[in-house]
């Protein structure tokens, strides 16, 4: 079915692709493998609190004020936020600051619950390249999607010719 030409050419392929797509490939499978177990870790994500009431009565700015007490958190004004979450579910009102530090607050009281580095966002600008810059992820990161395609069809064409060369020289010695 396949030409020795063929195989051979394949085989090279294969064995060039498998050293350029090394490293971005790497990074995506240890990425995803730790956003995948994201919750069972609490350095990527830490659990949420539950405050035992459903109901946020503190305003903006009080919040604002408990978060900039945080010291780790590092917010000095409020373009060090880079994002505020409402739990009102929960009682809770989460504080993500830029330096990766996730602070959970209770709505009601504005006691601060829990402070912890937060690295999920970290991981997922890893795992789409975008964290080695924007030009990374369309360049680098997929083109490696599809040389890895190319490696997952030549390796499928080697392992049937092994297989097609396994089963005559069975077949031979019957």
């Amino acid at each position: 079915m396949f030409s020795a030409k063929f195989s051979r050419v394949s085989r090279k392929i294969h064995y060039y692709i498998s050293w350029i797509v090394f490293v971005p490939l790497l990074v995506v499978f240890v990425t995803g493998f730790l956003l995948i177990l994201r919750q069972q870790f609490e350095w990527i994500q830490p659990t949420k609190i539950k405050t035992g009431h459903s109901v946020i009565e503190k305003t903006w700015s009080e919040i604002y004020q408990q978060a900039r007490h945080v010291t780790e958190a590092e917010i000095k004004q409020e373009s060090d936020v880079s994002k505020v979450v409402l739990r009102p579910s929960r009682g809770l009102v989460e504080v993500f600051s830029k330096n990766r530090y996730h602070l959970q607050i209770d709505g009601k009281t504005g006691e601060v619950l829990n402070v912890a580095p937060r690295y999920t966002g970290l991981l997922i600008t890893l795992h789409e390249g975008v964290f080695f810059g924007r030009w990374v992820k369309s360049w680098i990161f997929t083109p490696t999607a599809f040389f890895a395609i190319c490696l997952w069809l030549t390796g499928f064409v080697l392992l049937f010719k092994i297989k097609r060369k396994a089963n005559k020289s069975s077949k031979i010695k019957s």
